[in-house]
């Protein structure tokens, strides 16, 4: 049997995996990016919010707005494509993020946080090599962000290690939450494979009781039909159709299902009857869940 998931199939599990994540962060950005412009045009900015410079933090702040509304048209589009377009907007993420600090005071704004949550996505969203990439770029606008304060002279050098902690932070992020992703990825891949071999085998099975010479009924313990090949409806000459009532469709079998139910008692063999009836319990006789198999059997053979 094969074990390979259609291309169809295919293409579904990569959309779940890849767009679907990438539209929740698009939505964090958006949200993150209409506080800021908010407060920023509205006068209300809180400190230490735009406390260095906030004419620039406003300004930012409106790009960024147009930055997540931009964001969810291409993801509407999907165009570019997905691993293009996550890599350029997790990039400026982090430029937005990283002048945000600057002029928020640096380090001590206490921005960083979100230069964690988009290393953090860019582990999920991205193979390794760009995630790294990405947590590196980011560690050195941190380092360049404190040589400035440095060079002004408006920390001591002994704030690096403010800088350097965040830093190995962001590093410790891309590396955990790439490797949750790829375990994740591989468990719905699993998963999908699992849930196409179990979908072939229903319809192999389908197909080999439709094939049977004998006539094979699953009935409801309230008589309704589950399950009906050829062979039950060239016997009993009606449809049989799943969900109808197996009273309406086939009363003598109907009558013989309720007294097997009472008694679990095998129908007896009527001399002049072409058609022998045997029936069964799909689990346990005595559970009165339990669905019943009808089979039925040219009497002559």
């Amino acid at each position: 049997m094969p074990t390979s998931i259609p291309t169809s199939e295919q293409s579904l599990e990569d959309t779940q995996l890849s767009w679907q994540p990438l539209g929740y962060y698009n939505f964090f950005r958006l949200v993150v990016s209409a506080v800021f412009c908010f407060i920023a045009n509205a006068g209300v900015l809180l400190k230490p919010l735009g406390s260095y410079d906030s004419q620039l933090f406003t300004i930012t702040a409106n790009i960024y707005v147009v930055i997540g509304i931009g964001a969810y048209v291409m993801l509407w589009r999907r165009q570019p494509a997905f691993l293009t377009q996550a890599t350029l907007l997790l990039f400026l993420d982090t430029v937005a993020i990283t002048v945000f600090m600057h002029s928020s005071g640096g380090t001590e704004s206490g921005l960083g946080i979100l230069l964690m949550i988009v290393i953090a996505a860019s582990g999920l969203l991205l193979p390794r090599q760009l995630t790294l990439l990405i947590t590196a770029l980011a560690t050195l606008g941190l380092l360049a962000e404190q040589s400035r304060w440095w060079v002004m002279g408006l920390v001591e050098p002994a704030d690096f290690t403010r800088a350097g902690l965040l830093g190995l932070a962001l590093f410790a992020a891309a590396t955990i939450s790439a490797e949750l992703a790829r375990r994740a990825r591989a468990s719905a891949k699993l998963a999908a494979i699992r849930g196409a071999e179990l979908k072939q085998l229903a319809q192999l099975n389908e197909e080999i009781i439709q094939r049977m010479q004998a006539g094979v009924i699953a009935v409801t313990p309230d008589g309704i039909i589950q399950l009906a090949n050829r062979a039950a409806r060239d016997f009993t000459g009606h449809t049989l159709t799943p969900g109808e009532s197996l009273q309406l469709n086939a009363p003598e079998l109907a009558k013989q299902h309720h007294q097997w139910k009472k008694n679990q008692q095998q129908p007896l063999p009527v001399a002049d009857k072409k058609i022998r009836t045997t029936l069964g319990a799909l689990s346990s006789p005595t559970d009165e869940s339990s669905a019943t198999l009808i089979f039925l059997d040219d009497a002559a053979a």
